[in-house]
């Protein structure tokens, strides 16, 4: 049902004027037929600029365009899988608050027990939430029980970020805060100060702006019949979809690539979302970002998804996870932290903390004590150990570490349960690091 028009008084007249023509439509004028076929047309097409407009329609098209996008980067050659889980962010927020443990939940079990902790389990390098977040008292607390299950598994969840973080009701309206790091640092945002400094957050990473989905309907030019033009009033009427789906397309994009998934981020990097629709009077984002307000949102755990000027393509540059590294005396001990709360870290680090645990784990029984298991993990790790700096950035990728090296504790709080303590230096797009970073994860014994 649609807003009334002035259609109606002409349909009316239509059928008057049939009832004069016998209601033979042979006999009726010409006219009264072009002009209610042209008023039918007009109701149409204000019905389905109501439906495509519709607050409901647009956020499950937004969805389904994100997710169709994952889909398309799925190859024959390429062994990627997606698994899709409906769960509102109204559920997710009732799940987050009724959990008395966050590792006593459904999502727990589903991402952590069933896969990661699971023999033959396959655990999930990437969980990807079409939502968006800000400072209120709720998103915190969802974010927060996000961060203990996505930190469990050892997997980053990437979602949306709402301007309303900034105080502000649209991107677009970003340049009206004078300083980003002054705002964030009020009363208001205290709670989100605490969750960026927690170490869970290294696995929670947010993206901003939405990104154009599809064009706005245009009829052919030599269509004779009902022709539908969709009429944009604001752009609310457009098709956005979720920054989240950006970033997850170049993981992916680079996972097809070379296997590994670090190359993220710059324009010939990794880090271009192409083929992005554009309109004569928007960009392809949201909004454009300056260089400023790029490096001022990075420096706030803010992935910024920058248009191209004049091109059809947006780019990542900074891909920052919500963490806010701890500050040292020591300038290479800052940069080091820095650069283990970004995403390609994360990513290069999880993934040889999933194969250790699922390999240790199927080796059960066929060592003899925890040495045994300690040379067979570093021989293991080894092989992906290239310690040349001035080697491809293919070689790069299909020997991505730097140093690495392994050691196995026996596990005081649980016993029964080795602890494995991975030092790793992975090789990241125009970084690098000084010193090797820390990883802990656990392994069963083998039971007698």
């Amino acid at each position: 049902k649609t807003k009334q028009t002035t259609t109606e008084p002409s349909l009316l007249n239509f059928a008057y004027a049939l009832q004069q023509c016998d209601q033979s439509l042979a006999t009726c004028p010409q006219s009264v037929l072009d002009t209610t076929i042209h008023q039918l047309d007009t109701l149409i097409s204000a019905q389905l600029d109501e439906i495509l407009h519709a607050p409901d329609y647009l956020t499950l098209a937004a969805t389904w365009i994100g997710s169709h996008e994952l889909i398309d980067c799925h190859t024959e050659q390429s062994n990627i899988k997606l698994k899709f889980l409906s769960l509102t962010q109204a559920e997710l927020n009732s799940a987050a608050n009724t959990s008395s443990a966050y590792d006593k939940s459904y999502l727990y079990q589903l991402i952590y027990d069933n896969e990661f902790n699971m023999p033959g389990g396959e655990p999930f390098d990437i969980l990807i939430g079409d939502y968006y977040f800000d400072h209120n008292e709720q998103n915190i607390v969802s974010l927060t029980y996000l961060s203990h299950i996505a930190s469990s598994a050892v997997c980053p969840f990437i979602a949306g970020i709402s301007p309303t973080l900034f105080k502000v009701k649209q991107w677009a309206d970003l340049h009206k805060v004078s300083t980003l790091s002054n705002l964030i640092a009020t009363n208001d945002h205290i709670a989100w100060r605490e969750l960026r400094a927690s170490e869970n957050s290294k696995f929670i990473v947010l993206a901003a702006p939405c990104y154009l989905g599809k064009y706005t309907q245009k009829a052919a030019a030599n269509v004779t019949d009902y022709c539908y033009n969709e009429l944009i009033q604001s752009d609310t009427d457009y098709c956005w979809v979720n920054a989240a789906f950006a970033q997850a397309r170049c993981i992916l994009q680079a996972y097809n690539t070379y296997g590994w998934c670090t190359a993220i981020r710059g324009r010939e990097g990794g880090g271009q979302i192409s083929r992005l629709p554009l309109t004569r009077d928007l960009c392809a984002t949201q909004t454009q970002f300056t260089d400023s307000e790029e490096h001022a949102l990075s420096q706030q755990g803010i992935i910024p998804l920058c248009h191209y000027k004049n091109t059809n393509y947006a780019v990542i540059f900074a891909c920052d996870t919500l963490h806010q590294p701890k500050r040292y005396d020591d300038t290479i001990a800052t940069s080091n932290a820095k650069i283990s709360a970004r995403l390609p870290y994360i990513l290069a680090t999880s993934r040889f903390a999933h194969y250790l645990k699922v390999i240790a784990r199927d080796k059960i029984g066929t060592f003899m004590d925890r040495d045994d298991l300690e040379h067979w993990l570093n021989t293991w790790i080894s092989q992906y150990v290239n310690a040349n700096a001035k080697s491809r950035g293919d070689l790069k990728a299909r020997f991505p570490l730097a140093e690495a090296s392994v050691q196995v504790h026996d596990d005081a709080d649980h016993p029964g349960r080795y602890q494995a303590i991975i030092h790793l230096k992975p090789w990241l797009q125009l970084e690098e690091l000084s010193v090797s970073l820390r990883l802990v994860t656990d392994i069963p014994k083998s039971r007698s």
